[in-house]
This record gives structure tokens, sequence and C-alpha cells, in this order.
């Protein structure tokens, strides 16, 4: 069995590649590609998953963070929970990354069981091609402020589009 070091440096390989799938502008990611390569190290995060859980390895901050993000590229909702999961568990070894990561994870599943997300991490595309935010809710029903979603490393809620288009190098 591989040591927890020598699993950090994997997880952080398939992060990376994770990562390099996902480089370059909207519109030129190969998605089948993508798709086919995503399910490979989402068997495989969930085989590491299995061996943290049953306490054969400890993990750093950054291991919690990386295995989360391949969780995030999921298309199963039961990711999305295993991602949120140890996103908060990185957050309490003191990831600031898991911070924001724990936020989309949050979103994602929260849309996919048909509610509304409650950060604004989530964008689709409209009927007429653009882009927008998915369904959030108001702050008052989520209990999300601007405040909270500083301390995540979310924007503020006016300004998250227009910073997710610039991310993105999308045309608006």
């Amino acid at each position: 069995m591989k040591t927890s070091e020598e699993i950090s440096a994997e997880l952080k390989g398939l992060y990376e590649a994770d990562q390099q799938d996902r480089a370059g502008k909207y519109g030129e990611i190969n998605l089948e590609s993508m798709r086919v390569n995503d399910e490979e190290r989402i068997h495989r995060a969930h085989e590491i998953c299995a061996l943290f859980k049953a306490g054969n390895l400890e993990f750093i901050s950054d291991d919690f963070f990386h295995l989360a993000m391949l969780f995030q590229h999921s298309s199963n909702i039961e990711d999305y929970a295993i991602a949120l999961e140890l996103s908060n568990l990185g957050v309490e070894k003191g990831s600031e990354k898991c911070k924001w990561l724990s936020a989309a994870s949050e979103d994602r599943y929260l849309l996919t069981r048909g509610e509304k997300q409650k950060w604004g991490t989530q964008f689709r595309k409209n009927e007429f091609g653009g882009w927008e935010q998915s369904p959030m809710s108001l702050d008052e029903e989520s209990g999300a402020t601007d405040d909270l979603r500083k301390q995540k490393g979310v924007p503020e809620r006016v300004k998250q589009l227009e910073m997710f288009l610039d991310r993105k190098d999308i045309k608006k």
C-alpha cells in the first residue's frame, strides 16, 4: 500500500490533470476527453477516499482540497456531498482553498437536488446562449451574506456574474 506522502503526490497529480483538462477559453475545451478523464479520476478518488475513511491515510490540507475538487467535477450528486464533506475537513485543517470549494460543492449539491444555490458559485448557459447565474436563494432565505461569502472566498453577490465571465475569458 502507498504511504500518505505517495498518495499526496498522486492526488496533486490527479488535481493538476483535472485542471489541465479545464484550461483555456470556454468553448475550446475537449468536453468528451474531459468527461472520460474525469470518470477515471473519480474512480481513483473513490479508492483513495475509502482508504482515508478506513483510517489508512493521513491527509494534509492540500490533500482534502485536491480530492474534493475531483469529486466536485463528477456528474453524481453523491460525489458533490463527498466534495462538501472533504472540503469542510480541509477547512478544519486550515485550508483557505477549501473554503471556496465548500461553498461551490454545497451550491452544486443544492442545484442538483432541484434547490436554489446558497453562495452564488454556479453558472449556466441561458436559452440565448449567454451566461447567467444558476438560481440562487435570497440571502434572507439561505442565511448567506456578503460577509460570509467573503470569509469563504466567494465574491459579493452583485459582482459574481461579472467576475465569472472575466475569469473564464468569456464574451459578455
